[in-house]
């Protein structure tokens, strides 16, 4: 494939929920172990609640999401997160707003674990009218991948600037 090129996947699955993912879980320590382990928010809880019977509701009507689920290669994960607040917008972490979703997507058994993740896009916009989303919309899109699909988004992002980098050990802070 060649540089600017632009590859289109079909998700196997989306989802549009009208909401905001929330980002929050709470770290605690096993005595016994010390291992750390996080433990879910009310609103966390409340989210994978809701956002979980959202996700049944919307596969109830599609034959061929039923047909594939749970999935069992490796997946992408695509994930679009539009705020209405200027101050979510500001105050949201995405990282931690990306893993409770997929968290969620394992919970309702879309793929086996969540593990089989090999790849994620993910992105938070303001709501606005150019954008034509005037208000809270979280977009996901999940496909099943092969071994040779991994990564083909990344070559044409950054992936072969990584390479050079990883090449070049003069650029590398040791």
């Amino acid at each position: 494939m060649g540089k600017g090129k632009i590859i289109k996947l079909s998700p196997d699955i989306e989802i549009g929920f009208l909401g905001v993912a929330p980002c929050k879980q709470i770290s605690h320590r096993k005595i016994i172990s010390e291992i750390q382990q996080k433990k879910d928010t009310k609103a966390v809880k409340e989210f994978k609640s809701v956002f979980g019977s959202y996700i049944q509701k919307s596969l109830e009507n599609k034959q061929k999401s039923k047909n594939i689920i749970p999935m069992n290669n490796r997946i992408f994960v695509f994930c679009i997160q539009v705020l209405e607040s200027q101050h979510e917008y500001d105050s949201k972490d995405l990282d931690n707003m990306v893993k409770i979703i997929i968290d969620t997507l394992e919970q309702e058994n879309i793929f086996k674990n969540d593990a089989q993740v090999c790849e994620i896009y993910a992105t938070k916009l303001m709501a606005s009218k150019s954008l034509r989303i005037n208000g809270d919309f979280l977009y996901v899109g999940i496909k099943e991948i092969s071994a040779n699909r991994v990564g083909m988004l990344f070559k044409h992002v950054n992936f072969e600037r990584a390479i050079e980098m990883y090449n070049t050990p003069s650029t590398i802070i040791p």
